[in-house]
């Protein structure tokens, strides 16, 4: 297990893109959710800002999120995206 303040490595399968989302652009994307008041009925259309259709975003959430509930360093490495300035 990583200690804390200890890096995380961030390869293998459980940090392949989905659907073409990159786990990156996935907390890059969730962060610019907030332009639409975090309004998720909007989130395709914030993901197509950034080049990526409502049919991948959907399948790249569901994907993440799943791979973040199985893997706890899939979710630190998300935080520490998303939390960058």
């Amino acid at each position: 297990m990583t200690g804390i303040g200890a890096p995380v490595d961030a390869t293998g399968p459980d940090f392949e893109p989905i659907s073409g989302v990159s786990l990156a652009q996935y907390a890059e994307i969730s962060k610019n959710l907030a332009s639409v008041n975090y309004d998720q009925s909007r989130s395709a259309e914030v993901a197509a800002r950034f080049g990526v259709s409502a049919d991948d975003w959907a399948t790249a959430v569901a994907g993440w999120n799943a791979r973040m509930t199985a893997n706890r360093e899939v979710g630190k490495v998300f935080n520490s995206l998303y939390t960058q300035g």
